[in-house]
């Protein structure tokens, strides 16, 4: 869990406590202002693994980010936050005036043939076209869904699902810094370019509770048992940012069992 931030001038460890009091003292940590900081350390924890940790493929830093204590440069948290603080503005909006809308609603289902439960919080769902809509931030928006949001999107259309909630359409709305645009094709397992709707993982149910099932484990396991995944069990490409890849670096690639009180955070860890 993030516990504090590493300062830029001197890379000294400093807890959330000193940064918040500095931050509301001066207005501001490394320019950063006070309301941006109180909402990094902002955290939802839920009992289980939630809809987007199963989807979002870096399971091996998911379940560090839980378990072990670390600080962070701001800088590294602002993708995250970026998107964070948009799903925000769309709970204060008023649509009502236009459409019925459901904003940023959890659901939880539990898993057919299975003894756990998932939970996800669905951006926006329009009962009247029974639409459900998820928003992804990014630098440059793509032609067609990215294949790592493909799962994202059947994990809440499942979960609507369970809770008889009918779901004719899905989308991405993808979110620039200079445009958004909202795209409902992505690339079918045929290398054909399609409606998401046509997916496997949409039209077959045990094909996504198998892979659901096989995550949730992974992840909970990490939570439960301190049972860290494997190298495999990640997004690699993430490592470059990775707040926990100081910690990462210093356990088996194989993944195993751990104790979080022999990881402990220094200055010039990243």
């Amino acid at each position: 869990m993030l516990v504090g931030l590493i300062r830029s001038d001197d890379g000294k460890l400093q807890s959330k406590e000193e940064v918040l009091n500095e931050a509301a003292l001066f207005g501001h940590i490394d320019l950063y202002p006070l309301p941006i900081l109180t909402r990094m350390f902002h955290e939802h924890k839920t009992n289980g693994p939630s809809a987007s940790q199963i989807a979002g493929g870096a399971y091996r830093r998911t379940v560090l980010e839980r378990i072990i204590p670390y600080y962070a440069r701001p800088r590294s948290l602002m993708a995250m936050l970026r998107g964070t603080l948009i799903h925000a503005g769309l709970q204060e909006t008023d649509m009502s005036d236009n459409t019925k809308v459901i904003a940023e609603k959890r659901y939880h289902a539990q898993v057919p043939g299975t003894d756990f439960t998932i939970s996800g919080q669905v951006d926006v769902y329009y009962p009247e076209h029974r639409r459900l809509e998820d928003y992804k931030t990014c630098q440059r928006i793509p032609s067609v869904i990215k294949e790592a949001h493909v799962f994202q999107l059947a994990v809440y259309y499942w979960l609507l699902v369970w809770n008889n909630v009918p779901v004719e359409r899905a989308v991405i709305d993808y979110v620039s810094w200079d445009d958004v645009a909202q795209l409902s094709l992505a690339e079918l397992p045929d290398d054909s370019i399609g409606d998401i709707m046509n997916h496997p993982i949409f039209k077959d149910e045990s094909l996504f509770i198998d892979a659901v099932n096989s995550v949730w484990h992974i992840l909970n396991d990490g939570f439960e048992f301190n049972y860290v995944p494997s190298m495999s069990d990640c997004n690699l490409s993430y490592c470059r940012y990775c707040p926990v890849k100081w910690a990462c670096d210093r356990m088996p690639s194989d993944g195993g069992p751990v104790d979080p009180e022999d990881y402990v955070q220094e200055k010039g860890d990243m």
